[in-house]
């Protein structure tokens, strides 16, 4: 049988070491990342707290609030901050979404892991501009399924 169609990704047992090498060295070197876990704690949360509502526009993408269009990037600067923040975003923003189809909401909920999704505690659904937001988990949103006609 032939592996030509696999998606599998072998990582030569040599590169794992040298990561782990790498992470390791970070952690010892990087002023930064030789603080005490709390103390970064709080330099995440101020650095991805938005202030305001993240915009979620089609199935995955996202609109920042103006001066916070980067706050996400700090996730992806090196393993140990994307270990330490990847869920933290979701948790402690408002999601927010403007669109008469819910099945796009959805879509952007499922893409997230399900830790992401389970911290999730504020995610709007506003069908048109002038009606009032419903507001619920990401959870909720996932198990609610359709659009309750009572909501329109």
């Amino acid at each position: 049988m032939s592996d030509q169609g696999s998606t599998k990704l072998d990582v030569a047992p040599h590169v794992i070491q040298t990561q782990h090498e790498i992470s390791q060295r970070n952690a010892t070197i990087s002023p930064l990342l030789r603080l005490p876990a709390e103390l970064r704690n709080m330099i995440w949360t101020f650095a991805l707290d938005c202030g305001q509502d993240v915009q979620l526009l089609r199935e995955a993408e996202l609109r920042f609030p103006e001066g916070f269009r980067n706050c996400i990037n700090l996730i992806f600067v090196c393993r140990q901050l994307h270990a330490e923040t990847n869920v933290m975003f979701y948790e402690i923003n408002t999601f927010s979404m403007l669109t008469a189809k819910r099945s796009f909401l959805v879509k952007f909920l499922e893409k997230r892991t399900i830790t992401q999704r389970e911290v999730m505690m504020n995610v709007k659904w506003v069908w048109y501009r002038a009606s009032m937001p419903e507001i619920h988990t990401a959870m909720e949103w996932l198990r609610m399924g359709r659009v309750r006609r009572d909501s329109w």
